[in-house]
């Protein structure tokens, strides 16, 4: 069997699964990690958000570290996520919900570099 560049092989690591240059990003009904959504959060925009199927993070382009996740049924929670010194994994800190607690109000709970950051 001849190696076709549409098909995507396996790294070394296994997955995510990579995919030759010039296939044009088509997957070929293989899964791959979503990249992160980033915007310039404001309350309108945090009030557009909709539910999905699975739950999902927008990241803050206006204060580093700092996102709102959104659950498949809806509720919003601010959350800052950071790398504790020694740990390879993520820490998620939760700042509260969202209409409770204001977008001003979590940039301004964001808290000093206690760890290292994402």
């Amino acid at each position: 069997m001849a190696f076709s560049p549409d098909i995507a092989r396996p790294t070394s690591i296994g997955f995510p699964y990579r995919l030759r240059q010039g296939n044009g990003g088509d997957l070929g009904g293989i899964e791959s990690k979503a990249t992160p959504r980033k915007e310039k959060l404001t309350d309108w925009s945090i009030k557009a958000l909709e539910p999905e199927s699975k739950r999902y993070m927008v990241w803050d382009l206006g204060m580093p570290h700092l996102a709102i996740r959104v659950t498949e049924k809806g509720a919003k929670c601010f959350v800052v996520v950071g790398r504790k010194a020694g740990q390879d994994y993520p820490h998620f800190e939760v700042l509260g919900r969202y209409p409770a607690l204001p977008l001003k109000a979590a940039r301004e709970q964001v808290p000093e570099p206690r760890w290292r950051h994402c």
